[in-house]
């Protein structure tokens, strides 16, 4: 998080030991759940990760559907009104700058995009980045989060239902994303593509950078090409997850969402 790197004030180092334990144990435990799949290799505890635990923490997380099947849980979720959780996400926020200093915040959360209304109510000063993807890549990827999850604590997950249900939210989620954007306006929100992140990282990242209104600095220029060096070696020794394991081809997939493809050039 943030512009320059953090500095820890107040904390204890045993508990800081305890909490880096805590967390690599959670992330060594997502990474076998996936392993041998080119996705959720790059979790660490020392590594900024989503701030989905944030709203999980309110157990109001779409993120909270993808390891359990809970179909009711996650239609109820859609329907709500999100700023309460945002507020209690906020305050989280502060009691984690009050220990880790830094410069401005970066969140990342797929699930953002669809309440980005209840999102600005809160913070109202974000600057909203959307990376935009293949869907057929998207239902793969998030449908092979799950289906691995699942099967941590479960015998019997179906990988076509997996699919299925996959399919029918993220036709939701761009639906009521679309719509939020709307209400929320341009001006905060910037469209990125996920193929111009991968082949132009640096580019992107001083696009980014311009957007939010700091510079690019190249420490961070440098820590982000490592990055996605590392992760096109980890994707060549690991297979994707494809969408004719949930029960779709991809040109089911490019015709079922047609109008996002077009819209954003993926």
């Amino acid at each position: 998080m943030g512009t320059g790197r953090p500095r820890l004030g107040g904390e204890d180092p045993g508990e800081r030991r305890v909490l880096i334990t805590r967390g690599r144990a959670h992330a060594l435990s997502a990474r076998r759940a996936t392993a041998g799949r080119a996705v959720g290799q790059f979790r660490e505890a020392t590594r900024p990760g989503s701030c989905h635990w944030l709203l999980a923490n309110t157990f109001l997380s779409p993120a909270l559907s993808i390891a359990y099947r809970v179909p009711g849980y996650a239609a109820w979720l859609e329907s709500r009104d999100l700023v309460p959780a945002y507020a209690f996400h906020r305050l989280q926020l502060q009691a984690v700058f009050n220990r880790l200093s830094g410069g401005i915040p970066v969140l990342r959360d797929p699930f953002h995009a669809p309440h980005l209304r209840d999102l600005v109510r809160v913070y109202p000063r974000a600057r909203v980045v959307r990376v935009h993807r293949d869907p057929a890549d998207v239902l793969a990827a998030t449908a092979g989060i799950a289906w691995s999850q699942r099967r941590v604590g479960s015998a019997a997950v179906d990988p076509a239902e997996v699919g299925t249900e996959w399919a029918v939210r993220l036709e939701r989620h761009f639906a009521h994303a679309e719509v939020a954007r709307a209400e929320v306006g341009d001006a905060s929100i910037l469209d990125v593509r996920h193929a111009d992140l991968l082949g132009d990282p640096v580019g992107t990242l001083r696009q980014v950078a311009g957007f939010i209104g700091v510079p690019s600095v190249p420490a961070v220029e440098r820590n982000v090409l490592e990055l996605v060096g590392d992760a096109g070696v980890a994707a060549r020794g690991a297979r994707r997850f494809e969408p004719e394991e949930f029960g779709f081809s991809r040109r089911q997939i490019g015709f079922r969402f047609a109008g996002y493809r077009k819209t954003y050039g993926v």
